[in-house]
């Protein structure tokens, strides 16, 4: 079982509904990636991400970031239906570092 240590920043006080981390922890799976990891929250300077890491077994680490306010706006299975629709899993494979932003837009770090 879970701890909340894991769905927060207490740093921060940010909390993660534990549908969408689980959500976006499937996915992952379901994409071929074997150890996701739960979502940690990541404060750039102006905008904040939740962030998940996550590895094949013989590739480098991959971390998908997702902007604040997509994860607050949909649901979980919206979350998923976004990443699909945008083509995620195959911008994570050709692409360690991947963020999605609010509008849908896909850049890499």
């Amino acid at each position: 079982m879970r701890t909340p240590e894991l769905d927060s920043d207490p740093t921060r006080g940010r909390t993660i509904d534990r549908e969408k981390d689980s959500a976006i922890q499937s996915w992952i799976r379901i994409e071929g990636w074997s150890r996701p990891e739960p979502a940690v929250w990541k404060q750039d300077p102006d905008v904040g991400f939740w962030v998940w890491r996550h590895s094949l077994m013989s590739e480098p680490v991959r971390i998908l970031a997702i902007h604040k306010p997509l994860v607050r706006l949909q649901s979980a299975q919206g979350l998923v239906a976004t990443l699909n629709l945008l083509g995620l899993a195959a911008e994570i494979r050709t692409h360690e570092k991947v963020r999605v932003w609010e509008g849908g837009d896909v850049t890499h770090y």
